[in-house]
């Protein structure tokens, strides 16, 4: 049996990887339901939340579960988290935006998917899903939609919230309940002994039972590198390393927005259908100065986080063009990794982006980002009440976001999914992977913590 004598490490009950959205709340639930617990969540920034999970880096919208099919991972947990998020900040004394939500039919088919999200919005949990015709729209809601929008549905439960402060606010209560948030401190490597997991990072080392890789970007890395490690003393596999941490893959994807650079009476979250997921449509929202922002696209990114974005730390050119060439061509790790981690499935990836028409122009958006978001805008725009040229626009935002594939298919994963590597020389000690670490993540939240740490 494999062991080791550290020099003292921290012995935790539960180790959290990552401070964003995701750590945070699988941290909290831990800390709620097992209170004589020593939890630690470590998060490699001086701050928390730094990845999508930042204000700057996400709409804060508390979504309805429209587009979400019902009974799926993803619509359980979203609904549990829509109604959780928003009594939150009834009892944080924060102030969410209720400005409701139109999902908009601004092309042809665009009717049948209306009538598809009504039903899934009131399976998962909304009171109230109405289609209404372009006139009632513009007449009660939202003024300044397009008079070619001939009907939307409408969820009027749907709110804006401050993504920071829902931050701040769920680390303080892990810190009160008794649990540790430990900062700067970058994940280097792990390894499975018969006291658990052996966590090393750049501080120093841990020793936990029990792992919970919420990671972002990253977390594929990471659920490789434990799989990789239920080796024996002298290096040699003694066990089928787990199939699941060679069976995905997280490619990073960058979503831009824009602000118009004037003030404007938008009132209401306006989207269009999700036709093609991944790629999302045009949002326009309400903004907190009263400009509204409009976006995303999505793009893929050759880095996994970019300096002063989502990282704090600067990269070298020679490690920025590595990574850069693992997320584009996949670089392989042996001959059989060719087919795995390597070239095929993101040249399956590509190939499905470029077989859709909406990924097709997404690639045109990213290229010529001020004229074709005036473009996609004019869709849901009356331009006679607000008229909008490439020049309205000035650049917002432009976040990396974890977009999970499946590395048999090449296809985008759409539901939540984990991976539970069972220690082999522990059964009761379990590493566990968040494999879908995107969106709805702040509205999935505590539901997603739930689901994600079930049996720890």
């Amino acid at each position: 049996m494999a062991s080791h004598s550290p020099s003292a490490p921290t012995n935790v009950d539960t180790l959290v990887i990552g401070g964003g959205i995701g750590g945070l709340s699988a941290a909290r639930v831990l800390v709620g339901k097992k209170p004589d617990a020593h939890i630690v969540l470590l998060e490699k920034e001086p701050e928390l939340g730094q990845g999508t999970s930042r204000a700057d880096h996400n709409t804060g919208t508390g979504h309805t579960g429209a587009f979400y099919p019902p009974g799926s991972a993803k619509a359980t947990a979203a609904n549990e988290g829509f109604k959780w998020l928003r009594q939150y900040h009834d009892e944080k004394g924060m102030e969410p935006r209720e400005v409701g939500k139109i999902i908009a039919a601004s092309q042809p088919g665009d009717s049948a998917l209306l009538q598809k999200y009504q039903k899934q919005a009131l399976a998962n949990g909304q009171k109230v899903a109405s289609i209404l015709s372009g006139d009632e729209l513009r007449e009660k809601y939202e003024p300044l939609l397009s008079r070619n929008i001939t009907e939307g549905l409408w969820l009027p439960e749907a709110y804006l919230f401050d993504a920071n402060g829902v931050i701040q606010a769920m680390a303080g209560d892990i810190r009160s309940l008794g649990g540790e948030i430990k900062t700067k401190h970058k994940f280097l490597g792990v390894r499975a002994i018969a006291e658990g997991w052996l966590v090393t990072t750049n501080q120093g080392e841990f020793l936990a039972k029990n792992v919970v890789n919420c990671a972002g970007t990253h977390s594929d890395r990471i659920a490789r590198m434990a799989a990789g490690h239920l080796v024996d003393e002298d290096g040699k596999v003694e066990i089928e390393i787990s199939r699941g941490a060679r069976d995905w893959k997280i490619m990073p994807v960058m979503g831009s927005y824009v602000e118009l650079n004037r003030v404007a009476d938008w009132r209401t979250a306006v989207y269009e259908p999700t036709r093609n997921p991944p790629f999302l449509g045009v949002h326009v929202m309400p903004g907190v100065n009263g400009k509204p922002f409009m976006g995303p696209d999505v793009f893929f990114s050759p880095l996994r986080e970019r300096f002063g974005q989502e990282t704090s730390e600067p990269q070298g050119l020679a490690k920025r063009i590595h990574e850069a060439l693992d997320n584009v061509i996949g670089i392989p790790r042996s001959t059989a990794d060719l087919t795995r981690h390597g070239a095929v499935p993101n040249l399956q990836f590509y190939l499905n982006m470029a077989t859709k028409a909406d990924g097709r122009a997404e690639v045109w958006k990213h290229l010529n980002l001020d004229e074709s978001f005036a473009k996609d805008v004019q869709r849901l725009v009356n331009p006679d009440k607000l008229e909008l040229h490439r020049v309205d626009f000035s650049p917002l935002r432009s976040g990396i976001r974890a977009q999970a594939i499946d590395l048999l298919t090449g296809e985008v994963l759409q539901d939540l999914a984990k991976e539970e590597i069972i220690n082999h020389y522990n059964p009761n000690s379990r590493f566990i992977s968040d494999k879908m670490p995107g969106s709805p993540g702040f509205t999935a939240s505590i539901g997603k913590g739930k689901w994600l740490t079930h049996s720890i």
